[in-house]
């Protein structure tokens, strides 16, 4: 399944500038499709385990892309007994959740551990720290009305071929909503939330519509009497294109207190409630946003306000990103630039009985998992956002029943924050303060969770992904995209230099220990430095980005002047060098 480079990294350009493979959420209420099964373990089932040979399974092959496992299973819900559904999706459930107010919920960790909310957020006397030991909150990103404004968007543009730009008209939220403020207190802070932004362009082809989907989620655990951020703030923000069709059915989203039972006890929450029609991308009363894909040819470039330390490090499903930032009051002014990623996405419902029970064993092992969740029932669903250990060694596991090809390809664009971004150190975090330390964007099935691994010994980078080698059509080889944005003081302070090298390599080493590499210029802009790695062929190469270290200059030797005096006549008169010219003599 290891695949060769079929070109050496044709495209390496230097511009001016997800959660782990788990079982899904128990399934959404009746949608249209077919019904699901009733669920049986595989005793009752009778799954045996390599019963029929691999080559009885033929991959499905779609009609059109999906965005999310969500909108998957509507049509491809398994309807017979002992599978393994497993998916890579850009959005391993709903595309847009919470998408205009925040959630805020506490929990305490007690005997008596149940949810409850905050209403006035976390100075609420009820919601104090002691009283509950954590709390977690979710703002949606709003449209920027103010220079102080934070969690917003400012603008959204688009920019074609030539470097035409066509900005963005603001329409309105959708769903319609007023502002939720935020609040503080106790140690904690809530930024404000409010409707996703809907745009209007004016484009050659006709008019359309995007969404601005970004989502900023904070939580907390008591510490002595105050909240104090148990992670970091994380953050996702995505581009949708959408068309916007009338739904007399569909009612006006309501904000309300909601309850429902988890393990046995009663959970509220402040949310926007259930979505009646799972197509809808999200809806307005009579309204539903039906998701389009985004168009040829463009770059979209957007604006975001954003908290200090709210977007430490970044995942990004982009194509030739370039990204900086500026520093405002409370926090920076992010600003993206890229067009969609052509993600390599992945969905099927595998028979168990082709599968191999040893290869389905060493691969649970190999992640770390426990084997409970797929051998305790008949049908597994399995969906992921790509991110993780997990995601790697199940893409490369199943790969050889898939044919090594692609679902589907899906056009996304969509960052979000990385786990474990504070694995650099304190010391060089604090040299990028109120900004953020880097984007890393790649095509790929599946990646590595977590920021790139920086490894002192070689001063490099590290990062691995993995992919089908072909394409849904089983013969045109999928192409592989890599990019790296990162903020020009962070990556000094990790090198231990003054200034950023003038070069760096990037190195693919493939499962079968061929090596391939490129060195490049390295160029600076607004102190974001962009490494771009295009044309390389998956399935699983490791990447490595090295930065040598800058030697010290050379100081040039001092050459010894010799002089000779020499005479002529009465006249005395020093030369340089070791003789005397013609008509004079040396004295």
């Amino acid at each position: 399944m290891r695949r060769l480079l079929t070109a050496l990294i044709a495209a390496l350009l230097i511009v001016s500038g997800l959660g782990s493979v788990a079982r899904a959420a128990d399934p959404p209420p009746p949608a249209p499709g077919p019904t699901a099964p009733v669920e049986k373990t595989e005793a009752d089932a009778g799954c045996v385990y390599g019963s029929q040979p691999a080559s009885s399974f033929v991959p499905k092959t779609y009609s059109r892309t999906f965005t999310s496992a969500l909108s998957w299973e509507i049509d491809h819900r398994p309807t017979s007994e002992c599978n393994l559904t497993i998916g890579w999706f850009p959005f391993a459930r709903h595309t847009i959740s919470s998408n205009y107010t925040f959630v805020a919920e506490t929990e305490n960790n007690g005997p008596d551990a149940n949810n409850g909310p905050c209403p006035s957020g976390p100075a609420d006397p009820e919601c104090k720290p002691g009283a509950w030991q954590t709390m977690w909150a979710q703002a949606a990103t709003y449209k920027c009305t103010a220079p102080t404004d934070l969690n917003c968007v400012s603008s959204v543009e688009a920019i074609d071929e030539s470097g035409t730009v066509v900005a963005g008209k603001y329409l309105r939220g959708f769903p319609d909503r007023p502002k939720v403020a935020g609040s503080k207190g106790n140690g904690a802070w809530i930024a404000d939330g409010g409707a996703t932004p809907l745009w209007e362009f004016d484009l050659p082809s006709g008019k359309l519509n995007v969404l601005s989907n970004g989502v900023l989620e904070t939580n907390w655990s008591n510490q002595g009497g105050n909240w104090v951020t148990r992670s970091q703030p994380s953050y996702r923000l995505t581009l949708f294109g959408v068309n916007v069709v009338a739904d007399p059915k569909l009612p006006k989203p309501k904000t309300e207190w909601t309850e429902s039972i988890y393990n046995g006890k009663t959970v509220k929450k402040f949310a926007s409630g259930y979505t009646p029609d799972t197509r809808c991308l999200t809806f307005d009363e009579g309204e539903c946003a039906l998701e389009v894909p985004l168009p040829d040819g463009y770059r979209w470039r957007v604006t975001v306000q954003m908290p200090e330390g709210a977007m430490l490090f970044l995942n990004a499903r982009l194509r030739q990103p370039t990204a900086y930032t500026e520093p405002i009051a409370g926090g920076f002014k992010f600003v993206i630039e890229a067009a969609p990623a052509d993600v390599l996405s992945v969905a099927q419902v595998i028979p168990k009985a082709v599968l191999s029970r040893t290869a389905v064993e060493k691969a649970l092992a190999d992640s770390r998992r426990g084997d409970g969740w797929i051998f305790a029932r008949s049908n597994v669903d399995n969906f992921s956002e790509g991110a993780g250990t997990e995601s790697l060694v199940w893409v490369n596991t199943l790969m050889p029943y898939l044919g090594d090809r692609s679902s589907w390809v899906s056009r996304i664009w969509s960052l979000s924050t990385v786990n474990n971004a504070t694995n650099f150190g304190q010391q060089c975090q604090d040299k990028a303060r109120n900004s953020f330390l880097g984007v890393v964007s790649t095509n790929a099935t599946a990646y590595t969770a977590e920021p790139p691994k920086f490894n002192q010994a070689t001063s490099s980078l590290e990062y691995e992904v993995s992919a089908p080698h072909f394409l849904p059509d089983g013969t045109t080889v999928a192409t592989g995209r890599y990019a790296l944005n990162l903020n020009a003081d962070f990556m000094t302070c990790l090198l231990g230099v003054s200034k950023v090298p003038d070069q760096a390599k990037i190195e693919l080493t493939y499962g079968t220990g061929e090596v391939n590499a490129a060195t490049i210029n390295v160029k600076q802009t607004k102190n974001w430095l962009t490494l771009i790695a295009e044309n390389f062929t998956y399935s699983s190469p490791k990447i490595s980005v090295s930065f040598p270290k800058a030697a010290a200059p050379v100081q040039p030797s001092k050459a010894v002047v010799k002089s000779v005096t020499c005479a002529k006549g009465k006249t005395t008169k020093k030369f340089t060098g070791t003789k005397c010219p013609s008509g004079w003599k040396k004295k």
